[in-house]
């Protein structure tokens, strides 16, 4: 509550001086209105007019009232705002950012390599590498005789140099994972009866 009561009390000083601002501005404006009243000197602040008294521009920099201690807080803001050298780190920075972002976007992903399945055999439809590791689609007739087909994908893939691939079906459904140094197939489905 003590942090609510601060950030109301620094709005209701904000206020204050635009209000203030306001009616300054205007008394400016009725200046305007009243100058052809009170003659050439009305506008000229060094010029003393009857009735008012003679304001100067260093005067009204000697009335600025010290700030509050809840806006002092703020005053460094209105210093960066003066340093242009800090925007532009600041700006370099947001560039750096959007480019880091692009590149973990379109950049950091995997890109696959796709290779002729032909040697491989033909219930193989289709084989992407990416360094040591690839993605196999086959088909369920592979499954089904995965004993007699795996050698034939084995010794395509340990040409390649890969040392695991993971084999899915045409429909996305995984078939298990092939260790290529091994042999050994971890996780393949059933074979479907006949």
């Amino acid at each position: 509550e003590v942090e609510s009561l601060q950030l109301i009390t620094a709005a209701s000083a904000a206020l204050s001086r635009d209000l203030l601002s306001f009616k300054e501005t205007a008394d400016r404006l009725r200046g305007l209105a009243a100058a052809p009243r009170l003659g050439a000197g009305a506008l000229d602040p060094h010029v003393a007019v009857p009735g008012y008294t003679a304001r100067s521009a260093s005067s009204r920099t000697a009335e600025k009232q010290p700030a509050r201690a809840e806006l002092r807080d703020f005053e460094a803001l209105d210093r960066v705002r003066s340093q242009p050298w800090k925007k532009m780190f600041l700006g370099l920075g947001i560039v750096a950012l959007i480019a880091l972002g692009i590149n973990a976007a379109f950049f950091s992903v995997p890109q696959m390599k796709p290779m002729a399945p032909d040697a491989a055999g033909k219930n193989v439809q289709s084989i992407e590498v990416h360094a040591n590791s690839a993605l196999v689609v086959v088909n369920q007739d592979w499954i089904d005789n995965a004993q007699a087909e795996e050698s034939k994908l084995i010794e395509v893939l340990r040409d390649r140099g890969v040392v695991k691939a993971m084999l899915m079906t045409a429909n996305g459904r995984p078939a298990g994972i092939l260790d290529v140094q091994t042999g050994r197939i971890v996780g393949l489905p059933p074979a479907r009866k006949k």
